[in-house]
C-alpha cells in the first residue's frame, strides 16, 4: 500500500509479513437480505444444497440472480427469510446444510 494513500468503502486494512495492505471486503461472513442470490452462490458455495432444497436450484442458471437479492427472492417464492438466511449462515458456518446434521 502506498503512504497516504486511501482506501476506498469495502476496503480495510491488513498486516502481511509487517506490511499494512488494503483488502476488500466486499461479502460478510454472514449472510444478509440485502445480498443478492449470485453474489451468495458464487462467495459460498457451500449454500448450494439450501437452495435447492428450497426449490431454488435453478437460481444459479437465472440472470436475474445478478440483481435479485435474498429478501425477494424469498417473498417472490413463497419462503420465510428469517428460516432461509438462518439456513444459509448455518451452512456457511459449518460447511454443511443444516438438514446434514
Amino acid at each position: 500500500m502506498i503512504a497516504g494513500s486511501i482506501l476506498l468503502c469495502g476496503e480495510s486494512l491488513i498486516e502481511e509479513e509487517g506490511k499494512l495492505s488494503s483488502k476488500k471486503n466486499l461479502i460478510p461472513f454472514k449472510i444478509t437480505p440485502s445480498l443478492t442470490i449470485l453474489e451468495v452462490l458464487q462467495v459460498y458455495p457451500q449454500v448450494w444444497p439450501v437452495f435447492k432444497r428450497y426449490g431454488m436450484s435453478s437460481c444459479s442458471k437465472c440472470m436475474g440472480a445478478m440483481n435479485e437479492t435474498i429478501a425477494s427472492g424469498t417473498k417472490n417464492r413463497g419462503i420465510d427469510l428469517n428460516t432461509f438466511l438462518n439456513d444459509l449462515n448455518y451452512a456457511i458456518k459449518n460447511g454443511k446444510d443444516i438438514s446434514d446434521k
